[in-house]
């Protein structure tokens, strides 16, 4: 319980943080569709919104309704080598190697995330009773339902191996 309300606080913080991470003087951008936003460099941000604006509808409108108008309130950044992310605070990190592959990358690693949000709970009452079995128990049904949801919408095959 300890640390996963340790988590929470930090990523609290971190996520506070993030928007001075990303100056619009340093040409950084946010970019928001509901509860969820996007930091980091214009291209970034615009194939984040082009990956949940047009990619999603393309294969599953109503996911898409979740995401723009869902309870789930998340933050999704750029970073090219560490990855700080905070599940309890929402916080998430949209790795380079999901970026390669564009939009359609950034949009499965968006709904993977949330999926996972869903599950695993965001805020100090889900941090407060994250224990590691309930939280390996949920990261499991997260990734049956990501695995389902891949198959359902005919989404890319090759993304099936990074959920088995």
């Amino acid at each position: 319980m300890i640390r996963y309300l340790t988590g929470y606080f930090l990523g609290c913080v971190s996520r506070a943080c993030v928007p001075f991470m990303f100056p619009s003087s340093k040409g950084y951008v946010k970019g928001s569709i509901g509860r969820i936003s996007f930091y980091g460099p214009k291209n970034f941000v615009d194939q984040c919104l082009e990956g949940v604006n047009a990619i999603l509808p393309m294969y599953d409108s109503s996911m898409h309704q979740l995401l723009a108008s869902g309870k789930l309130s998340l933050c999704f950044y750029y970073e090219e080598k560490h990855y700080i992310e905070y599940q309890t605070a929402g916080l998430y990190t949209i790795p380079s190697e999901m970026v390669t592959f564009e939009s359609h990358g950034i949009c499965q690693h968006i709904v993977w995330r949330y999926l996972q949000s869903a599950e695993t709970g965001v805020g100090f009452v889900a941090a407060l009773g994250d224990t590691p079995a309930k939280h390996k128990a949920c990261l499991l049904k997260a990734r049956t339902k990501m695995l389902q949801w891949l198959k359902d919408t005919g989404y890319s095959v090759a993304w099936l191996e990074c959920y088995q």
